[in-house]
């Protein structure tokens, strides 16, 4: 480390003088310009890549989670009616207005469900 290549620099030469050296340590460095925006740019690379990371791994599990879903609707007909109708419903709440255009047989049909008479 850089810290022992000064250990072994310093100690010696300092013994020389008769000066004892305790400990030698470096507190802060300073790098030239073209340095700093170097380490910035490795530093920003490695933080994008890992970020990168993390969206591949969600979209992975979101893929995972609609493909288990498939499966399920696929082996249950009633969850495919149901999320039909939960759709349906989404939409109808954002419907202002219902123009329904049919012959004569499509309102006879309506005509029950309008005199509140639904068949069961």
């Amino acid at each position: 480390t850089l810290t022992r290549y000064l250990e072994a620099q310093v100690i010696p030469r300092a013994e020389t003088f008769g000066v004892r050296v305790h400990r030698v340590g470096v507190k802060d460095v300073i790098l030239p310009g073209e340095m700093k925006a170097l380490l910035n740019k490795v530093i920003e690379a490695e933080k994008a890549a890992a970020a990168n990371v993390i969206l591949r791994r969600e979209d992975a599990a979101a893929t995972r989670n609609m493909a288990n879903t498939a499966k399920v609707i696929a082996e249950n007909p009633v969850l495919m009616r149901l999320k039909e109708l939960e759709t349906m419903k989404d939409i109808a709440e954002k419907i202002d207005e219902i123009k329904l255009v049919m012959g004569m047989d499509g309102l006879k049909g309506l005509l029950p469900v309008m005199n509140g008479q639904l068949e069961r």
